[in-house]
Parts: structure tokens; sequence; C-alpha cells
């Protein structure tokens, strides 16, 4: 089940139906050399036994991770894809982020780093004069 942060879109995309599973009525659609999992749309999934090894077009909502790659069709039309529906066949992804978007939801305070948070003062933050003034002690 899709979580907040998870994208979904409407998406038309075709491919070759490779599988279908009557126990969880999920397909399997080939794009080329990439394999995209679904779920078909309700009704009897012996509608759709005729339509393994060809050609078809998906209607659906897609899921996708944050990084935009496509986990999941949930399929609302599946039917034999004709010859001009070769303008779908691309896999999904989504939309780019704004930068809005892809900022941390707890951003650090002014002047804290994440790295400082984690490893503590990390060298090379002193000052030329700090490096001259702790050489000259050592030696």
């Amino acid at each position: 089940m899709p979580n907040e942060t998870q994208d979904q879109k409407r998406i038309i995309v075709s491919g070759m139906l490779d599988q279908l599973t009557y126990s969880k009525h999920t397909f399997v659609l080939r794009i080329g050399r990439r394999m995209l999992r679904g779920v078909l749309p309700s009704g009897n999934i012996r509608a759709y036994r005729d339509l393994l090894g060809e050609k078809i077009v998906v209607d659906g909502t897609a899921t996708f991770q944050p990084s935009g790659k496509m986990t999941v069709i949930v399929a609302t039309a599946i039917h034999k894809a004709a010859e001009q529906d070769a303008v779908w066949e691309h896999v999904p992804h989504s939309s780019p982020h704004t930068l809005d978007e892809l900022c941390p939801r707890n951003p650090l305070p002014p002047g804290e780093s994440g790295f400082g948070r984690i490893f503590g003062k990390w060298p090379g933050d002193e000052t030329d004069e700090e490096i001259t003034a702790a050489l000259k002690k050592m030696g």
C-alpha cells in the first residue's frame, strides 16, 4: 500500500502482457527489458488470458518511490494495443520534485551541519591562525 513518501499519478503505458497471477489478481507488463508489476481492474481475470504475450495498453494509476522509480500500476482499463499505441511504450517516471519538496522536513539550526552532529568537530574547521598557533605549541 502506498505511503506518504510515494507519489501517485495517472498513466497510460503499453507493452507486452508477460504474466497473469490468478490468486493475486496481478499482471506483469514487459517494456523492453523492464518488467512492471500491476494490479488488474476488478472483474474476471479470465478476460485477460487471451492477451498473454500480446501488446496491450494499460490505463491506470502508478505509484512511485521518492527516487522516481515506479513500484506498481493499479489498472483501471486494459485492452489490446493498436499500431498507434506504440507511443505509450515507455517506463513512466514521477515528475521531478521542486527544491522546496526536496528540503529536509526537520532542517538543522543555522550554523550546524549534520556531519558535525554525527562526528563532532570536523578537522579543517580551524582558521589558519589557530593551526599556526597549534603548530607552534607542538614544536
